[in-house]
């Protein structure tokens, strides 16, 4: 009897404290498991960013008036660019958000989210290859391909973003060494890319936000809890929801009122201003 109930506590041991040990693994392995070389759409995404019909690095050199991006301005042959890594950003559609608001367990419905591949694109010239812009790839009539050239986060947010030293270094500076998950997601309508991060008793986010160094009371590289991304984000969020047309400025839609109206006065009082000229002139 004693031999069973030896056995029955070393199997209860075992069971209790083998997945407190191995929940949380090195930052290190689970940021390579979101690498491309880890995808099975990795030959895919290879061939769409390699393809002869969609050329990055030509579109941005002969486009580069039209874009109107600093980085771009002295750049006058394509050669003079090359690609990054690619690295992967998930979509956070209705469920994410819900999730989000719901304090769900976000690994979980992250992991069901749509996602596409980003890839920088880099200067060559100097010792240190400045980042210019970026292009995303995704499905698009059943394939992947290059959807968008130009990208959403800021050159030095993408280059970041795709280089595991630099998201491993900033982590760990950060006290985050071991997880049980790390994601790179983005809301579009609120111009931010997040970085999250579960352990086992706590989730993170970094802001990456989209052109700017802070929005919504949030701070661009700054390590946030799930209580405090909610409360600067979620009354964003909900009402989003439950408008079935948000603004997609990702502004609150009361800045964007404001904004118009201003405006619309502007114009009338100049196109009353020009009338009452035009008709003075014809008396």
């Amino acid at each position: 009897m004693r031999t069973v109930m030896n056995v029955f506590l070393i199997a209860l041991m075992t069971f209790t404290f083998v997945p407190m040990a191995f929940g949380a693994i090195s930052i290190e392995t689970l940021i390579q498991q979101q690498s491309l070389d880890m995808a099975k759409e990795k030959l895919e995404i290879e061939q769409a960013i390699n393809s002869s019909k969609a050329n990055p690095k030509e579109f941005l050199v002969n486009k580069k008036d039209i874009l109107n991006r600093k980085e771009l301005a002295a750049i006058k042959n394509p050669n003079e660019l090359e690609y990054g890594k690619a690295y992967k950003v998930v979509s956070a559609n209705k469920n994410v958000m819900q999730a989000l608001l719901n304090n769900t367990d976000l690994s979980i419905v992250l992991q069901t989210a749509p996602y596409h591949w980003e890839v920088p694109v880099l200067l060559k010239k100097g010792a240190h290859k400045k980042p210019v812009a970026s292009f995303t790839v995704a499905i698009s009539d059943n394939r992947w391909q290059v959807v968008e050239i130009g990208g959403y986060l800021s050159p030095e947010q993408s280059q970041f973003s795709s280089s595991p030293e630099k998201l491993i270094t900033f982590l760990k500076d950060k006290s985050l060494k071991n997880a049980n998950s790390f994601i790179h997601f983005r809301i579009p309508s609120l111009h931010t890319d997040f970085l999250y991060v579960a352990t086992n008793d706590q989730e993170y986010f970094v802001p990456l936000i989209h052109n700017r160094d802070e929005l919504y009371g949030l701070k661009n590289k700054t390590v946030y809890t799930r209580n405090e991304l909610i409360s600067a984000i979620g009354p964003t969020i909900k009402k989003n929801l439950d408008d079935p047309n948000p603004a997609p400025s990702g502004y609150p839609s009361g800045e964007k009122f404001s904004l118009v109206t201003f405006l619309s006065i502007v114009f009338t009082i100049i196109f009353i201003y020009s009338y009452r000229k035009f008709i003075t002139k014809r008396s």
